[in-house]
């Protein structure tokens, strides 16, 4: 609101004007793929392919934002007395404190190893890949969740969780859709997976129990014990 009363106020200066634009360039930048000007400097500028999140980009929409309306209250209070000033520096400090009290909610993790990630780490140290792998378009999916997990084993994980995805790892993704058949296997061996994880809480009414039957049924994977992970029953497997 600041900053349109500093636009609209008074005749904008060109400074002004130069602030509004770098404003809609970044806002622009900041929607990514889902925007013009970041789709092409990625195609063009080797730079921005490193970027881990190009949405915090919008921090400068929100600097340059300011800048605007610092200007939409010098228009407020221009030739005002000192206690009308004082009056709207307290309404905009009122205002903001109404407008960023917001309620995070939070996710109750146990900071104990559930059962199956103790039984993982008393293990010889190798790769771990945990199931179901998200579908490249609902990313994370149970990722975070595998990462935060890790840290009571220490090995490396397949499974990842970032602000951006790499290709690769998105085609990781789809060799591994159909786990434990001929591709997701060699996808794993090349990783050079030791241990599979299978999450039966992540896989909907019977599909759990009949992928265990598809993994006893072959012979890629050896059953180390059925486990708690803290949501059910999980499975640790070693890959022959």
């Amino acid at each position: 609101m600041l900053a349109v009363a500093g636009l609209l106020l008074r005749v904008p200066s060109r400074r002004a004007i130069v602030y509004l634009l770098l404003l809609v360039a970044a806002f622009e930048t900041s929607l990514g793929f889902g925007g013009y000007t970041y789709s092409f400097l990625y195609d063009h500028v080797s730079a921005y392919r490193g970027l881990r999140a190009s949405a915090r980009l919008g921090i400068f929409v929100l600097m340059f934002l300011g800048v605007l309306a610092a200007y939409g209250y010098q228009a407020l209070v221009a030739g005002r007395a000192a206690g009308r000033r004082v009056a709207v520096v307290v309404a905009i400090a009122l205002a903001l404190l109404a407008e960023y009290r917001v309620t995070v909610p939070l996710a109750d993790y146990t900071n104990r190893a559930p059962p199956v990630y103790r039984m993982l780490a008393q293990q010889p140290p190798g790769v771990v890949a945990e199931f179901p792998v998200p579908r490249p378009d609902r990313l994370p999916g149970d990722d975070a969740e595998f990462g935060y997990y890790s840290t009571f084993h220490w090995f490396p994980l397949v499974n990842g969780y970032s602000g951006i995805y790499p290709a690769s790892y998105l085609a990781r993704l789809e060799r591994l859709r159909e786990f434990p058949d001929e591709t997701s296997m060699l996808q794993l061996r090349q990783d050079g997976v030791r241990y599979v994880i299978v999450h039966g809480s992540s896989y909907p009414g019977t599909a759990f129990g009949e992928l265990r039957v598809r993994i006893n049924g072959g012979n890629a994977l050896v059953e180390l014990g059925a486990f708690d992970d803290a949501a059910g029953h999980a499975v640790l497997y070693r890959v022959r």
